[in-house]
Parts: C-alpha cells; structure tokens; sequence
C-alpha cells in the first residue's frame, strides 16, 4: 500500500529535478504536467521536458487569457517541443456571458468552476494519468502553505509539486541558470498573470478577482 507520509518524508530531502525523476521512474508514462503559462511557468516546463521529453502538458484555456498568454504558450511550446494538450469548458465565452453576464465578477467560485476546475477534471478522466505533477510553491497562497509534496486526491490520481518548497529567489536562479523567459507581462508589472479580466499589476495572486479569491479551484484541497 502507498504510504504517502514516509514517501513525503523522503522526497523533502531531494532537490526538485529528483523529484520529477522519482516521478518518472516509479510512474513511467502515467504522468501529466499542467501549466498555467504564467509568469514563472517556463520553470517546471524546463525542468519536466529535460527528464521526459514528450510529458503531456496541460493548459486550460479559460477564454480569457491575455494576448501575451497565448504568443507565450507558443512560444514555450516551439522552445520545449511541448507535448501540448489544450482542455476548454465546453460552454464557449459568449454562451455564459449571454447567460449570466460578467460571471467572473457575480459569481467567482462557480465561474472557476465551470472555466476550470470542470475542464481539468474532464482531461484527468480522459487522460488517466497516476500523477499528475504541478508547478505551485507554498510561498503563492495561504492555503499552498499547508500543501505536501505529495498529495492524494479521492480519485487516486498523486498530485506531485516539485518546487512547493522553493521560494522567489529560487525560482529566479533556476530560470538564469537555464535562460528561460518569464512571461512578457512582468515586464509590465504584473506578478501573477490569470485571465485579462481579474488580474492587476503589481499584484500577486492576493490580487486576483479584486482581491477577493486567490484559488482558482485547480489546487484546492478535496
């Protein structure tokens, strides 16, 4: 049986990359990465490409990036060859704003809902995978702080956050190390890049809709 306590206590002392390669070689190929394509995305998508070149990578397009998002996601993807997997809420942007207008702003938990959390759930289930590897650190929400590095949803599937533990600086030194780019928005003061309609400059996701939620739904414990 899988112990998940004793296997976080050993993989609090390995380094992220060993992390990712605990990953893989107890899992194989039943492995996915999302990816949010945000400010500091190009670090996990690096660090997962280098030890599995074609890991599924999953984004989930609300339909409100920013322009800067998407030229990003392609950029990346042509950069890492990414085995790029595009999930969407199958209510299209102007079918749930001609029925519930701005819903990001009247109902924000069931706009991440349907935006989010539902689409990511469809790809898990068509997709099957044991583990399903992430890019969140402690350091971005209050309730990130009480994450594992291993966690284990209802369903079974592991969520694996290699770098939960690291903080700004380490992130900075890993993306100089390797030359990745940030998203361009942090050129334009934005710290924490979400969709156009809920993220502000010189913000972090404390930020986010207005300062009133910082989860999306994605990371939230069952």
């Amino acid at each position: 049986m899988f112990d998940i306590n004793a296997t976080n206590a050993e993989l609090e002392k390995l380094t992220p990359e060993e992390i990712v390669w605990w990953a893989i070689q107890n899992f194989g190929e039943e492995i996915i990465l999302s990816s949010s394509f945000g400010d500091q995305s190009a670090v996990m998508l690096h660090m997962a490409t280098q030890l599995w070149a074609k890991i599924p990578v999953i984004v989930i397009d609300t339909g409100y990036f920013f322009e800067e998002t998407y030229a990003f996601m392609s950029a990346l993807t042509e950069r890492f060859k990414l085995n790029l997997q595009v999930h969407r809420s199958e209510v299209s942007p102007t079918e749930m704003e001609g029925t519930f207008g701005k819903f990001w702003e009247t109902n924000i938990a069931e706009y991440n809902i349907m935006r989010k959390v539902v689409p990511m759930e469809d790809a898990l289930k068509k997709l099957k995978p044991k583990v399903w590897l992430t890019g969140v650190r402690a350091s971005q929400t209050t309730e990130r702080q009480s994450f594992k590095i291993v966690e284990q949803r209802p369903d079974g599937i592991l969520k694996v956050n290699p770098i939960l533990r690291w903080a700004g600086h380490d992130v900075g030194k890993y993306m100089i190390k390797h030359d990745l780019p940030y998203h361009p928005l942090v050129q334009k003061g934005y710290f924490s890049i979400g969709d156009w309609h809920s993220t502000l400059p010189g913000q972090g996701r404390e930020g986010r809709f207005d300062g009133k939620m910082e989860e999306c739904g994605l990371h939230t414990r069952w």
